[in-house]
This record gives C-alpha cells, structure tokens and sequence, in this order.
C-alpha cells in the first residue's frame, strides 16, 4: 500500500508539470476511472478535479453534436488499444460555453491484465475559430 501511494504521488507530480490538460484512466474489472488528472486540464474544463469522472462523464461534457462521434472515437481506442485523437467542443464550466479542444489519446497495458489510458488535452479555440471565420469569408 505505501509503495503505491507513493507511485500515485510520482505520477501526480510528473502529470502537474506537463504543459498541456492531462487525465489518466485506469480500467479494471469492466471499469474505466480517472485515477489522476492535472490542473492545466482542469482550467480548460473549469472544473475543480476530474479524478474520478468516467469516460462517459467526460462525453457528457462534449458539445452534443459532437457527443456520438467522441463517443464512437473512444470506444475505438479501447478496443484498439492503440492511438486516437479528435478535435471537439468541450463545456467550460465557469465560462458557461463550449471551447474547442484537440484530444489525443494513449492507450498502455499493463501486466496485471489492467491498462491505463492516457489523454491529453490542448486548448486550440482561437485556432478552430479563426480557422472557422476564414473558412466563412471564403464561402
């Protein structure tokens, strides 16, 4: 037990100074949990912790006309257990709006049986709505 709290203190503070959101699932037993997630992704959210939302939770909180194909998106990933990334619209809490963000995806297994899912998060709103204006002058 000592051993494991500290690897999830390790890992706490390796994912706090990464410089982009990040969340890592662990699945086990048919469940899949945010066991540990950063602040940077938690801003983008403007949520206070995302440790144990679920994938769904997190679907949830997608803009509902990209809701089905994130949904499609991650099942992909866990039954390829391989790579996945997406761009959608994400509800920021506090803002109270739906901001663009691209997803990437990870999926590692472990010996035990277990995997764990590592996603980042980018935040690429003024890109996607610059990119959206130009695409609207030009039409």
């Amino acid at each position: 037990m000592e051993y494991e709290e500290a690897r999830y203190r390790e890992i706490q503070s390796v994912i706090e100074n990464v410089p982009v959101g990040i969340c890592v699932y662990r699945s086990f037993g048919g469940t899949t949990l945010c066991v540990a997630s950063n602040s940077a992704c938690a801003d983008m959210l403007g949520r206070e912790d995302l440790t144990g939302k679920t994938p769904e939770d997190m679907v949830q909180m997608t803009h509902p006309d990209d809701r089905e194909r994130c949904r499609q998106e991650a099942i992909a990933l866990l039954r390829k257990n391989g790579r996945s990334s997406g761009t959608y619209r994400m509800y920021h809490a506090k803002r109270q709006r739906y901001q663009w963000l691209r997803l990437d995806g990870r999926i590692v297994p472990q010996p035990d049986g277990t995997h764990y899912t590592y996603v980042t998060y980018t935040d690429i709103h003024e890109l996607k709505e610059n990119e959206l204006r130009l695409q609207a002058e030009y039409e």
